[in-house]
C-alpha cells in the first residue's frame, strides 16, 4: 500500500508488505468452505483479491512442498503431486507483487510431517525487511502464537505491524500483540475467490437498515441476540415464491434492522449463522 501525505517537505510515501503463512491460509479456506460448501479446493483463491484486500504493495508467501510418499501411492503418484503442487505456486509467482519462499517437509511419517524452515524464514525475512526499512508497515497473515516474539519485535522498530486472522483458529494473545487486528471473515475469504467460483456459488447479502418488500408475508419467528428475527417469504404462486430474507430487528445499537436475502432458504439460514449468529426459532 502507497499513501501519500502532502507537506512544506513534499510527499511522503508508505510501504506496506504482505507476508502470509501458506500453510495456515490454506488449511482456513480449506476448513471454513468445506464446512459452508461441503468441500473445498484452495486452487479456487485468486491471489489478485488478496493483494488487494490486504492493502499491501508486495507479497511474501512461505509454505512448502509436501514430497513425502503417503500410504498407497507409488513414485508415478508422488511425481504427479509435487508437479501439481509446483504449478500451483508457480501461478502465485506469476502475480504481480508475489514472491513464493518455499520450504521442505520433515518427519518419519506422512501423519507425523511438519513444515522445516518456513516459519523461521518468515520472521527472519519480516525483520531484515524492516530494518532496511524497506516497508514501513506489515502485514502478517497466520494464527501461529510463535509469531508474537517477530510482532513484539517490529513494533519496537517502528513498524505498524496488522494481523489478518480467523478467529476460529487464532490465539487470542496473538491478536493483541499487533498494532491492528482484521479478522478474514467467510465473506472475505469467499470475495478472495475467483469469480467463476463466486458466480457458481453465490452468498446472501445482508443490508442494514433495508425495507423488506411489502408483498413478503411472515413465514417463521425467532430471535437473535435476544431480538426479533423474522423469516419472510413471498406467497405460494408468486414468480419469485422461492426468495426468502431474515430480517434482524434492532441489529444495530442506533435500532436499524439486518436483511440478509437468498433464494434458497436452506442456504441463507446457513449464511447468517456463519457471519451473524444462533438463530433461535419459535
Amino acid at each position: 500500500m502507497h499513501i501519500s501525505f502532502g507537506g512544506g517537505g513534499g510527499a511522503v510515501r508508505v510501504t506496506e508488505y504482505l507476508f502470509i503463512d501458506g500453510a495456515y491460509l490454506r488449511f482456513c479456506y480449506e476448513k471454513v468452505m468445506k464446512d459452508f460448501y461441503g468441500s473445498a479446493d484452495f486452487r479456487n483463491v485468486d491471489f489478485t483479491h488478496v493483494i488487494r484486500g490486504c492493502d499491501a504493495q508486495k507479497v511474501f508467501y512461505y509454505d512448502c512442498i509436501d514430497d513425502m510418499q503417503k500410504q498407497g501411492e507409488n513414485d508415478l503418484d508422488v511425481e504427479k503431486r509435487v508437479k501439481d503442487q509446483e504449478d500451483f505456486f508457480n501461478t502465485i509467482r506469476s502475480q504481480a507483487g508475489y514472491h513464493v519462499i518455499l520450504g521442505s517437509m520433515s518427519g518419519t511419517r506422512p501423519k507425523k510431517a511438519r513444515q522445516k524452515q518456513v516459519d523461521v524464514h518468515l520472521a527472519v525475512d519480516m525483520m531484515n525487511h524492516a530494518v532496511r526499512r524497506n516497508m514501513d508497515r506489515a502485514s502478517l497473515l497466520t494464527g501461529d502464537l510463535d509469531f508474537k516474539p517477530v510482532i513484539e519485535a517490529l513494533i519496537d522498530l517502528g513498524i505498524y505491524t496488522r494481523l489478518h486472522y480467523l478467529k476460529r483458529y487464532t490465539a487470542q494473545e496473538l491478536v493483541f500483540s499487533a498494532d491492528l487486528a482484521r479478522e478474514i471473515t467467510f465473506q472475505i475469504l469467499h470475495g478472495w475467490t475467483k469469480q467463476a467460483f463466486q458466480t457458481a456459488h453465490p452468498i446472501p447479502g445482508g443490508i442494514i437498515g433495508y425495507a423488506r418488500d411489502p408483498r413478503t408475508i411472515e413465514l417463521r419467528r425467532g430471535t437473535f441476540n435476544g431480538n426479533p428475527l423474522i423469516l419472510y417469504g413471498f406467497p405460494h404462486g408468486h414468480p419469485t415464491q422461492d426468495w426468502r430474507c431474515i430480517v434482524a430487528e434492532r441489529y444495530t445499537e442506533e435500532g436499524q434492522s439486518l436483511t440478509v436475502l437468498n433464494g434458497d432458504e436452506a442456504l441463507l439460514e446457513k449464511y447468517f449463522r456463519t457471519m451473524y449468529g444462533e438463530i433461535q426459532w419459535q
